[in-house]
């Protein structure tokens, strides 16, 4: 059960490394995989049942048809980059008559580790778009398999195995859990940052700033895993011994180290200045075909509040209540769990916050997404947590938790939009 605790598994201080071998290994990967089977489960039940109609569709004689039943919004750029590459952002987007495109210059906003690496992947079976398709299922449950093992590992050293379990229900049983298992970016990007966190933990510097690196070639917002290691240097000297002569080697591989991060970043504006002489063309798609730019982080919230109080749309002002629901409760989580949190983890969050935030959709649906861009952010897991230490919070966190779960994934299979 999730309430019981382990009682040779007890919590080590931040910054150290555990000795000899590690007596988390293996009841980590326990932890983790009950958790991740249930959900998989759990998700394939809600898909099965909310896909089928009457007298029509029915999953469980039709398999093929069933398990594309996950191919929605933004995993289509990815198969496409998979299967034939980027095509030239200078060029505009066409749209032919017959409403049938084979050119998506827009898909240049999608940063190339995790497509490329389905297209890899898919070659033994030929790398078609539905070839990458099935492995980028595969692939994206055994690295969310792997994701709930780090957190695990990396919450139990710092808050022992009882708070571990349930950061990992809570990461496994997220309301946009279900696009992380259909093969989004942040399938990838998740278990890279956790793994970084770790890696920072036991101080080996040089493959956590890789790794990093790594990681913000799959997201922009990979260059916030900087954070983890300005907390690191902070924790490890003080303020006062920052500039002084005290260990130069150590703070070298520190700072050496974080600057690998942003590289996975300017490798794919490298990759555009040479191809196609236009290095920041992410950026101008971004703005001139998803209409996302820089705003103050408050005022995309307000124009949400104003779509919901206007009802705009027949849709709009409910979707704008969804996302200003999945901006406030992470919020309200991180708020009262603020002095628990590692300061590399809260700082972490509420830099992925505001970098989400601030880049709004536009003013007819200016969170758009947030949900599952906020579903990155791990600690929120953590934070949900620590509050479930309480019995009240952790009934009112399981009912509302469970309930969106249940919810976006039969969302998410029928194709209506939340992602």
């Amino acid at each position: 059960m999730l309430d019981q605790v382990s009682p040779s598994t007890t919590a080590t201080p931040p910054g150290s490394a555990p000795v000899g071998k590690d007596p988390l290994r293996w009841s980590a990967w326990r932890e983790a995989l009950w958790i991740f089977l249930l959900s998989r489960v759990a998700m394939v039940v809600i898909t099965i049942v909310s896909v089928a109609r009457p007298g029509g569709f029915q999953c469980l004689s039709q398999l093929r048809e069933c398990a594309k039943q996950w191919h929605r919004f933004d995993i289509g750029y990815y198969l496409q980059i998979a299967s034939h590459g980027y095509w030239d952002p200078r060029q505009p987007v066409v749209w032919p008559p017959d409403g049938v495109r084979t050119e998506f210059p827009e898909a240049v906003v999608f940063f190339p580790l995790w497509p490329k690496l389905l297209g890899w992947l898919s070659v033994p079976f030929g790398r078609t778009y539905w070839h990458a398709y099935y492995v980028g299922l595969v692939l994206a449950n055994v690295l969310a398999l792997v994701a709930l093992w780090l957190l695990y590992k990396l919450v139990a050293e710092h808050f022992g195995t009882h708070t571990a379990r349930w950061s990992v229900f809570f990461l496994a049983f997220s309301p946009f859990s279900v696009t992380f298992a259909a093969g989004y970016a942040e399938a990838l990007f998740v278990p890279l940052t956790l793994a970084v966190f770790l890696l920072v933990r036991r101080e080996r510097w040089l493959l956590a700033g890789a790794l990093g690196a790594v990681a913000t070639l799959t997201r922009p917002n990979g260059v916030l895993i900087v954070i983890v290691f300005a907390v690191a240097l902070v924790h490890r000297f003080g303020w006062r011994d920052l500039l002084t002569r005290r260990e130069p080697g150590t703070k070298l591989k520190i700072v050496g180290s974080a600057a690998i991060v942003p590289l996975g970043l300017l490798a794919y504006v490298a990759y555009l200045w040479l191809r196609w002489d236009d290095p920041l063309a992410f950026s101008r798609w971004q703005h001139d075909y998803w209409h996302r730019s820089p705003h103050w982080p408050w005022e995309p919230i307000i124009q949400a509040i104003g779509n919901v109080l206007r009802s705009n749309s027949p849709n709009n002002d409910t979707d704008s209540l969804w996302e200003l629901l999945f901006l406030l409760l992470p919020l309200l989580a991180l708020g009262l769990t603020w002095k628990r949190l590692p300061p590399d983890h809260l700082l972490f969050a509420v830099a992925v916050f505001l970098m989400t935030v601030s880049m709004s959709a536009g003013p007819v649906e200016p969170l758009s997404s947030v949900g599952r861009h906020l579903a990155g952010a791990f600690p929120v897991a953590v934070a949900y947590a620590l509050l479930a230490r309480n019995p009240r919070w952790q009934q009112v966190l399981l009912v509302l938790n469970l309930a969106f779960f249940g919810l976006f994934t039969a969302y998410f299979a029928v194709g209506r939009w939340m992602a």
